[in-house]
């Protein structure tokens, strides 16, 4: 959690000293002490704003990589599994429950792939292809976020001209 409760004092003091703006005479007078209102105003806002902002798609990647990685482990545990080659049986039943083992997990692979294996009742493994997309829109999404908060910093130095240093 970043703590801007200084800077925005600070901010808050700028935005302060524009006075009020009906005192103005000229429209040009009025329109630039508007427009650098309205850019304080911002600038504090999306300052004050950015841990919330950051919060849900931190929490959503966090959940989306939790279920990439229950993919790919249940991905090899069934590999694994298909992957023991039995070839001396007892008798036609023994041959039969490993064609049947064989036979479940190929068509449980099958099923993971197109997003259809239930891990719960109702509720599937998302295929991997759609999990990676949606965890490099939340990692894009993420940064635009953490620049457009860069971006604010910059705006607050220009604005007080003083660096800030978180």
């Amino acid at each position: 959690m970043t703590d801007y409760t200084d800077l925005i004092a600070q901010l808050k003091v700028r935005l302060d000293s524009f006075g009020d703006g009906r005192d103005l005479t000229s429209d040009n007078a009025k329109a630039v002490w508007y427009a650098d209102r309205v850019m304080v105003q911002s600038i504090i806002s999306g300052l004050m704003n950015i841990d919330s902002d950051l919060a849900k798609p931190e929490r959503q990647l966090a959940e989306k990589i939790a279920e990439r990685d229950a993919y790919l482990a249940k991905r090899t545990e069934l590999e694994e599994e298909l992957a023991v080659v039995v070839t001396s049986f007892v008798d036609s039943r023994a041959r039969d429950n490993e064609h049947d083992r064989r036979y479940r997990c190929e068509q449980q692979l099958r099923l993971l792939d197109r997003g259809e294996l239930l891990y719960a009742p109702g509720q599937a493994y998302p295929r991997l292809a759609d999990l990676d997309v949606r965890i490099s829109e939340l990692t894009e999404k993420i940064a635009r976020l953490k620049a457009k908060h860069h971006a604010y910093k910059l705006q607050a130095e220009a604005v007080l001209g003083a660096t800030v240093t978180n």
